[in-house]
C-alpha cells in the first residue's frame, strides 16, 4: 500500500523541505530538554500507578538517562542486558539487573518474553521502552497490560494507529490537523493511482503507509 503526497513544483518541495529541517534544527532536544520529556512520561505512569520500580528495556545511554531521571524521583531502577553489554554502565547504574539472552537484538533486547519475564521476576511495577526497540511495538504494549505491568508510554491503540501512516493521517485530517493532501485510500490499483497522481499534480512522491528507517526522500 503507497501513499501519494502533492508536490507541485521542485521549487516548493526545496522550500518545504529547507523549512523542515529548520525546525528541526530549532526544536532538537537538549539533554536537560529530553531528561524532562523522560521525567515527565515516568510522572505519568506513577499518576496511572503507584511505580516505585521500573524496568528499562534498553541499553546504553538512552537508559542510562531514563535511570539518572528515576533515581532522582525516588523510583528504583531495574536493567537488562545482552552478553556483550554485560559490563556496560547502565548494568552498573541500575539497582538490579538481568541477563536476556546474546549479541543478537531478536534474542535479548526484542524478545518480549524475556524482558517480560525480568520485570515480574524483579518485581517492577513499569516498563519504560527508551527509544527504538520495542518502544513502537503495541504487541509489547499490550503483553505489559495483560502480565499486569504498566507501559510507560501511549497505549497499544495509540501506537499502532501512529506506525499506520494511512491511519495516522486519516485521524489527523478528521482531528483538523493540517497535511499534506494526497492519496492515501484503500483502492492500490495500479488504474486509481494513476488517476489519483493525475489530480494531484506531477511530481508526486509515493511512500509506503509501514515502515521508517529514516529514509530520505531525493530527486535524481
Amino acid at each position: 500500500m503507497a501513499s501519494l503526497g502533492l508536490c507541485k513544483q521542485l521549487s516548493r518541495r526545496s522550500t518545504f523541505l529547507s523549512r523542515c529541517q529548520s525546525n528541526f534544527a530549532t526544536r532538537r532536544s537538549s539533554p536537560l530538554d529530553e531528561e524532562r520529556q523522560i521525567q515527565e512520561g515516568i510522572k505519568d505512569g506513577v499518576a496511572r500507578r503507584n511505580l516505585s520500580k521500573i524496568l528499562i528495556a534498553n541499553r546504553g545511554e538512552i537508559a542510562c538517562r531514563i535511570i539518572r531521571t528515576a533515581r532522582k524521583m525516588g523510583i528504583s531502577t531495574v536493567a537488562v542486558y545482552s552478553d556483550p553489554d554485560k559490563e556496560s554502565l547502565h548494568v552498573d547504574m541500575a539497582d538490579e539487573a538481568f541477563r536476556i539472552g546474546p549479541a543478537s537484538t531478536n534474542e535479548s533486547y526484542l524478545n518480549e518474553k524475556k524482558i517480560i519475564q525480568a520485570a515480574l521476576t524483579s518485581g517492577a511495577h513499569g516498563i519504560h521502552p527508551g527509544y527504538g526497540f520495542l518502544s513502537q511495538s503495541p504487541e509489547f504494549a499490550q503483553l505489559c497490560a495483560d502480565n499486569g505491568v504498566t507501559f510507560i508510554g501511549p497505549s497499544p491503540r495509540a501506537i499502532s494507529d501512529m506506525g499506520i501512516k494511512s491511519t495516522s493521517k486519516t485521524l489527523m485530517e478528521k482531528a483538523g490537523v493540517p497535511i499534506i493532501q494526497g492519496y492515501h485510500g484503500d483502492d492500490q490499483s495500479v488504474g486509481r493511482l494513476k488517476a489519483e497522481a493525475k489530480k494531484i499534480g506531477f511530481p508526486v512522491m509515493i511512500k509506503a503507509f509501514r515502515g521508517g528507517g529514516g529514509k530520505v526522500w531525493q530527486t535524481d
